[in-house]
């Protein structure tokens, strides 16, 4: 078609005698071939209606040769089927046609007016079909081993995680049956011994002869061994269910624990000042309560009789200071009067670390001082 176009009008004399028909021709060729640019996304269409132009129009299939691979890559048989076959119309219907011209017009015509018989035109039309459908086949290959490798990286993938789940899996499962051994462990030795300790304190209380004095004793020995055994019921839920189990605090049961230390004889000089102490979370509530705890309880294992000072500011906006200090006894070498487990001061830096703070403990210019800086925190997201 493009070379009866442009042979038309170039055997034209007068622009007047232009044929609308022949400048539509020439303007096909020009636009025809841009759909080629489309054929991988939308194949179908493109293949089809570049092999309807050799069918209605003095056109080559050539368009229709070079879109029909796109279509093996990505189409289902019958549609693969469906543009072969119309391809196959497309080629003969414009080898038919250029056989139909004069030689000199032909496509293969050469200078001296000499062209390809049938047979020859027949040979290059198969030829040119054998080599599309070849190249189809081929892009059809490569596509399917693409789409495997993508499968086997997504089961690769799959399998990796699936491994990784099952390996956090076992590893909780055997955190938990760790953590059940353990609670099973303190149960059956630290319960017995408080159950034990607050019936032999029971006994002695209610037993011949007992003073005041003593049944008061004996009533704190009481009150602190059902304190401890609630405590640790907190701790055992703990280990056993992963939920937090600690009995709450706040900073008003901070101030009973100073009470009932100066009710067991400590000597204790405490200045507890806390600003919004209602909005401060449990874990911020429950270091500060375990560190002036611990704090006290070292100072009463290792300088018995002497004053322990407490001070205590927070407020939102600068968080919470803790300062416990205690004189060191005149004979430092001698062994405490409680021997004690090692584990206080690391323990209460542990605290204060998971509380995102800071704590520091050692002797301070004749005295043991334990000094501990956590920010302010609110209540979880789990907390009422």
């Amino acid at each position: 078609m493009v070379a009866i176009a442009f042979h038309a009008l170039a055997d034209v004399e007068k622009p007047e005698d232009i044929s609308p028909v022949y400048v539509g021709l020439a303007l096909l060729t020009v636009v025809t071939p841009w759909p080629v640019l489309l054929r991988h996304r939308y194949p179908v269409a493109v293949v089809l209606g570049a092999a309807a132009l050799p069918v209605l129009f003095p056109y080559d299939a050539v368009t229709a040769l070079v879109c029909l691979p796109a279509l093996y890559t990505s189409r289902r048989i019958r549609w693969i089927l469906a543009g072969t076959a119309a391809v196959v119309v497309s080629v003969t219907a414009a080898i038919a046609r250029d056989l139909a011209l004069p030689d000199s017009d032909q496509v293969f015509a050469t200078s001296d007016g000499e062209t390809l018989n049938a047979a020859g035109y027949v040979a290059v039309g198969v030829f040119a079909l054998v080599v599309a459908v070849g190249a189809g086949l081929i892009c059809r290959a490569i596509a399917a081993d693409r789409r495997t490798a993508v499968v086997i990286d997504h089961a690769a993938q799959n399998a990796e995680l699936h491994t990784a789940r099952n390996a956090v899996m076992q590893d909780r499962l055997s955190r938990t049956e760790e953590r059940e051994a353990i609670a099973r462990e303190v149960h059956d030795t630290i319960a017995h011994s408080l159950s034990q300790i607050a019936l032999q304190a029971s006994a002695l209380e209610s037993g011949p002869g007992a003073t005041p004095e003593v049944q008061e004793a004996t009533a704190r020995i009481r009150a602190a061994a059902r304190r401890a055994g609630t405590e640790l019921r907190g701790v055992l839920t703990t280990l056993r269910t992963g939920a937090d189990g600690h009995t709450a605090v706040s900073f008003d049961d901070l101030a009973r624990l100073l009470l009932d230390l100066r009710d067991q004889g400590t000597r204790i000089n405490s200045t507890v000042f806390v600003s919004e102490g209602h909005t401060a979370g449990t874990t911020l509530t429950r270091a500060c309560y375990r560190i002036v705890q611990e704090s006290v309880t070292n100072a009463i294992k290792h300088a018995p009789g002497l004053p322990v000072d407490i001070v205590l500011r927070g407020a939102p906006a600068t968080g919470v200071t803790i300062t416990v200090t205690n004189p060191l006894p005149d004979d430092a070498a001698a062994p405490p009067a409680v021997t004690g487990t090692g584990s206080g001061i690391p323990g209460m830096t542990e605290r204060a670390r998971l509380a995102s703070g800071s704590l520091t403990a050692g002797p301070a210019r004749r005295q043991f001082q334990v000094e501990a800086h956590l920010p302010w925190t609110g209540p979880s997201a789990d907390e009422p």
